[in-house]
């Protein structure tokens, strides 16, 4: 799985088939990719890898967007949304968890903070 953190100023995103948008400021979006080798088990390292990021910038508003452009060894998308959904279930504990349409276009704008550590990538 590969997954990158930003903190952001404001992000806004819009469904390119149905044009609703969302605006959400001052929070983490999570952009991850899930690859053939993930499974449920793993889950855990991505919410401990979001989890450390809140912490650090002290913001528990976590935006979950699929973002198959980060690998090209995808998931098949059932099983990635599956993990999606588990994701965003591990994370409602102590998080407000908004998981992004799963196999839709979408037009999107994130404004970072430039702190350091305001922008992270991992790869699983």
């Amino acid at each position: 799985m590969k997954i990158i953190l930003n903190h952001c100023k404001k992000f806004e995103v819009q469904n390119y088939e149905s044009e609703d948008k969302s605006i959400f400021d001052n929070c983490i979006v999570a952009q991850i990719s899930f690859e053939t080798d993930d499974k449920i088990d793993d889950i855990g390292k991505v919410g401990v890898e979001i989890e450390k990021m809140s912490k650090d910038v002290g913001k528990n508003k976590i935006i979950l967007f699929p973002f198959a452009h980060l690998s090209n060894n995808l998931l098949e998308k059932n099983k990635a949304n599956e993990l999606f959904l588990k994701l965003k279930e591990f994370l409602m504990e102590n998080f407000d968890v908004k998981l992004l349409s799963f196999g839709t276009d979408k037009e999107f704008l994130i404004e970072t903070f430039g702190h350091p550590g305001s922008i992270r990538f991992r790869n699983f």
